[in-house]
């Protein structure tokens, strides 16, 4: 048993730094890569919260030009409009309708029957 164990030792020893070099590359490898990972996450995070604030933001302006379209709406009229050249608009032709879809208290034979289209 002592001469497998000492062939081995002899085995092993030239390679020791070797293997302790590429433990350590391999150590600084997986840090790295954690890093950046982290990195990614911290900076993800970071920019989905300034994206947040913008989009509140923009809810905010947006609440307030409603809230003005809705002033300015409320206060429209016919007089007031004219003021601006806008002016009620007049039918020039329409589709009268036949007298026996006129309403629905005069039932035709076509209404009654449940042919109107």
């Amino acid at each position: 048993m002592t001469k497998i164990i000492a062939q081995t030792y002899s085995i092993t020893t030239p390679y020791r730094a070797y293997v302790t070099a590429a433990l350590a590359a391999g150590c600084m490898v997986a840090a790295l890569v954690y890093a950046f990972g982290l990195y990614r996450v911290i900076a993800r995070t970071v920019a989905l919260e300034h994206l947040d604030s913008q989009s509140a933001a923009l809810t905010g302006q947006i609440d307030s030009l409603d809230s003005q379209y809705l002033q300015l709406s409320s206060a429209d009229s016919v007089d007031s409009l004219s003021a601006y050249g806008l002016q009620v608009g007049q039918v020039s032709a329409y589709i009268p309708r036949a007298a026996s879809t006129a309403s629905a208290a005069s039932f035709g034979t076509l209404a009654a029957g449940g042919h109107e289209l």
